[in-house]
């Protein structure tokens, strides 16, 4: 162990010379979002544009919705994962009570491995059910329809040690992300009205099957009483043409602009993606913000005609002038608040595991399903034995 720390600094040292510059002598590049029907533009300063926050006082409602998830148990065949969204509503810079739904929705969703449907001799399908913690939420929890998938579905991970299925741990999380589309809908149905603003965390672009139901249903409702539907993605994988992060691109771009935040950075590309309906734009949302996001502005008309640089901005002023909170300047303060509301926590997997062993064992069924989990726990096991 002394020798690897010895030479430690030094290889490091090393490799931070190699480093690029994030501005190199490539320039930014185009955004590389993967879609061969977007039209991509170079990012340059020209790009950034400046506007006004909208008045954090105003009466118009900001809604949120935000979820996590947490794997209870785990084998080759079965999977068990807790559910959590949140729902928030602001306005005036204060929450506000909901006039009809209720701020936290929690359920239980079970996918097991079974024979697979239509004929395919030899194959399997996950199948999930939904296990709501409360009453009154199965309508707005996804179809048992939606939620049964190839086991070699390519849109789910893949798992090369599994035969080249999905893992099965992934179907958790798709049950929690078409509940939150379903919760969208119903918040621009019965909590929001005209110019309200409708916010999630990600992006609007599906991709998984059986997602695009689901994303088009609350998008069809948010237009027809002019709500505003917008993305804000906490975190960004996209690259650019010359190896640049995107946000980080668009952050240098803004430096050379000389720009103040807020700034939006548009047009980053023309979205001819049916599909993928929104405007798709970076913008830093406060002066004390180090952070750019990638945002998303719904239009279900932009692969035949794009929002105007004005419409866009008419959306993101009341959005900056909900992402002045200490707690995350730069960040919605609404998706702040309804991400605590819609997050599982650690701690809650060993009390969720501790009493669905105990209901096992009360109908004798734990000696059975043991061997499942000690599949593949080994490794968790070493994991927990010191290193000394």
């Amino acid at each position: 162990m002394g020798k690897v720390h010895s030479m430690l600094s030094p290889t490091l040292a090393t490799i931070a010379a190699q480093l690029p510059r994030p501005t190199s002598r490539l320039g930014f590049g185009e955004p590389l979002l993967g879609d061969v029907r977007h039209e991509r533009f170079p990012i340059t300063p020209l790009g950034v544009h400046p506007f006004e926050s909208a008045d954090p006082e105003s009466d118009r409602r900001v809604a949120a919705v935000d979820g996590g998830n947490l794997e209870v148990w785990h084998t080759p065949n079965l999977s068990l994962h807790l559910c959590r969204m949140g729902l928030v509503i602001f306005a005036g810079g204060q929450r506000q009570r909901h006039r009809r739904l209720p701020r936290r929705y929690e359920f239980l969703a079970l996918t097991r491995a079974v024979p697979a449907s239509e004929g395919r001799l030899g194959q399997m399908d996950f199948v999930t059910q939904i296990f709501p913690l409360r009453e009154g939420l199965e309508s707005l929890l996804p179809q048992p329809e939606f939620l049964r998938f190839d086991s070699q579905d390519r849109e789910l991970s893949a798992d090369s040690s599994g035969g080249g299925r999905a893992d099965i741990s992934a179907l958790g999380g798709v049950a929690r992300r078409f509940a939150e589309w379903r919760l969208l809908q119903q918040v621009a149905r019965h909590e929001l009205d005209g110019g309200d603003l409708l916010l999630r965390d990600g992006t609007l672009a599906p991709f998984l099957s059986h997602e695009l139901a689901h994303m088009g249903a609350a998008l069809e409702v948010a237009q027809e009483r002019n709500i505003d539907l917008v993305a804000v993605a906490k975190t960004c994988q996209v690259l650019t043409t010359t190896g640049l992060p995107l946000v980080s691109a668009m952050t240098h771009a803004a430096a050379e602009a000389g720009a103040r935040p807020p700034w939006v950075y548009a047009p980053l590309l023309r979205n001819r993606n049916p599909d993928h309906p929104a405007a798709v734009v970076g913008a830093r949302l406060h002066p004390s913000s180090r952070y750019t996001f990638r945002v998303e502005v719904a239009n279900r008309s932009e692969h035949r005609q794009a929002l105007s640089h004005e419409r866009i901005v008419a959306v993101l002023s009341p959005l900056a002038a909900v992402s002045g909170d200490l707690a995350f300047p730069g960040y919605p303060y609404p998706l702040v608040v309804a991400d605590r509301e819609g997050r599982v926590e650690e701690r809650e997997r060993g009390l969720v595991r501790a009493m669905a062993r105990t209901h096992l064992v009360g109908h004798g069924q734990w000696q059975e399903f043991e061997p499942d989990l000690r599949a593949i726990d080994a490794h968790d096991r070493l994991d927990r034995q010191p290193l000394f």
